[in-house]
């Protein structure tokens, strides 16, 4: 691993993506750097020891050298191939969290009401919303996990498909956990919605579904922040239901998702048996069950952070500070705020909101400094990883946010550096899906699966290679754009 990030320099060919996501405030960007450093001895000893996380304009990208990643690569697929039994027990034992002290600390702001607390009982409110999630929910950062496994499942693999694309397409085929993600189940649950506004004489003004509209807010809109977005608001979901009734597409039955993840647990099932190799038994199913973990996880995070935005609001108002420069403020810099009414200089707002800010190891914030990257346009076809196989034309669309719906139609392939929540609207219109993140159990290789539609995940540097307007053949199943 590297002795220094000094050692190499901040460029594609020396650090190595951890995800990119779209966060409301620099405290969820500090609140991810913490993440992504996140150890649980027994298990994940090796780990990055190094990264760099930049803030810019509510965008967060996360960076460990190539070198560790390689390292973990390594070292912790061994312990997979092997089946080493501690690792797997520990594992398994952190994968059924009963998220007490969150939940105590979630009960303990509710029942408060904020604007009368103190400044002291504030900050500290601040203090633990931040910390317990991390060391409750997120003993460890699950991506180094999901990583290193998924390396040593290729590696089990390739003694029965020694061809990649091949590899790819029967590793997606293998994970499938039997049951509903939680995304899936507010899918399932909003379907319910939209045919209840279908049956009604008002539609969308009917009080039924009014009241429906915001019981589904008070469940799920939480699930929709875990790293510091804002939750969608109850007119989201009024829009998105606006769209679900335009949009010729029956709503999905409870049963009807159900036995389609059966379907594809029952076809794993079948895949493993004749594979008959136990390793590949035990290591399909332990990360189908992390991907349902990571899942809740998600969801119990965007608990907290509905409390931090409320804390964050809060301060705001006591301090005379508007929340747009709330948003720019770290956690000491905030606690120096409210213990001291120490406020961040304009020049320093005015950078922060310009230029971002680049958190390290040290947790320091340090001028920014964004990854260069060294781009052929010259590529006629370029590879993927399958996540969902299948085969179309189109003409692409670059998918920044949920704002760039309105360029969307049925004949598009949206082309994204990831996918979560917010963009189910945009992947239920487009005819395919290509990432530039993911694994097997991302968000787009998940819901590209559900949809049936064909989708490449790891398409390195797709949004930039890819321009609005191109036509491109996606040949999901053998793992490769043709750029016509």
């Amino acid at each position: 691993m590297l002795n220094s990030i000094e050692s190499a320099p901040f460029d594609d060919k020396h650090w190595q993506r951890i995800n990119m996501r779209s966060v409301s405030h620099l405290l969820g960007a500090e609140m991810l750097h913490n993440l992504y450093n996140r150890h649980w001895p027994r298990i994940n000893s090796l780990r990055f020891r190094h990264t760099i996380t930049t803030y810019k304009q509510g965008v967060v990208e996360a960076y460990a050298p190539v070198a560790e990643w390689r390292y973990l690569q390594n070292w912790v697929s061994k312990k997979f191939i092997d089946l080493d039994p501690v690792l797997i027990r520990e594992i398994e034992a952190i994968m059924n969290p009963d998220y007490k002290f969150v939940n105590e600390i979630i009960e303990k702001i509710s029942d408060s009401d904020l604007s009368l607390v103190s400044d002291d009982e504030l900050a500290l409110f601040l203090i633990d919303i931040m910390d317990y999630p991390l060391g409750e929910i997120y003993k460890l950062n699950v991506v180094q996990i999901e990583y290193s496994l998924n390396y040593a499942l290729h590696a089990i693999l390739k003694e029965y498909e020694p061809n990649l694309e091949d590899r790819n397409l029967l590793l997606a085929k293998l994970i499938a956990p039997g049951e509903l993600t939680v995304s899936q189940i507010e899918e399932v649950a909003f379907a319910d919605i939209v045919r209840r506004t279908l049956a009604c004489k008002e539609g969308l003004l009917d009080t039924l579904v009014q009241e429906a509209l915001r019981k589904h807010w008070d469940l799920f809109a939480a699930t929709h922040c875990a790293y510091g977005e804002n939750p969608p608001t109850l007119e989201d979901y009024k829009n998105k239901l606006e769209l679900a009734i335009r949009v010729d597409v029956a709503p999905i039955e409870e049963s009807e998702a159900i036995a389609e993840v059966m379907r594809q647990r029952k076809m794993s099932e079948t895949l493993l048996a004749k594979l008959n190799d136990n390793r590949l038994t035990v290591l399909c199913d332990l990360m189908s069950r992390i991907g349902v973990f990571r899942d809740k996880n998600k969801a119990k995070l965007g608990e907290t952070v509905i409390k931090r935005l409320d804390i964050l609001r809060e301060i705001s108002r006591r301090k005379g500070v508007a929340i747009e420069d709330i948003y720019l403020y770290l956690m000491s810099e905030l606690t120096d705020l409210i213990e001291n009414n120490r406020k961040l200089s304009a020049d320093t707002l005015r950078s922060r909101h310009e230029h971002g800010v680049s958190l390290v190891r040290s947790e320091g914030a340090t001028d920014p400094v964004f990854i260069s990257t060294d781009i052929s346009s010259t590529q006629s076809t370029i590879p993927g990883i399958c996540a969902s196989p299948g085969k179309i034309e189109g003409v692409v669309r670059i998918v920044h946010s949920k704002d760039d719906i309105g360029k969307i139609d049925s004949s598009n392939i949206m082309v994204a550096i990831g996918t979560d929540f917010d963009l189910l609207e945009i992947m239920n219109i487009c005819t395919g899906i290509i990432t530039e993140e993911g694994g097997l159990l991302s968000h787009a290789s998940v819901v590209s699966r559900e949809l049936k539609k064909p989708c490449l995940i790891g398409v390195v540097n797709a949004t930039k290679l890819l321009k609005d307007g191109d036509h491109i053949c996606l040949d999901a199943t053998e793992g490769k754009i043709f750029i016509r």
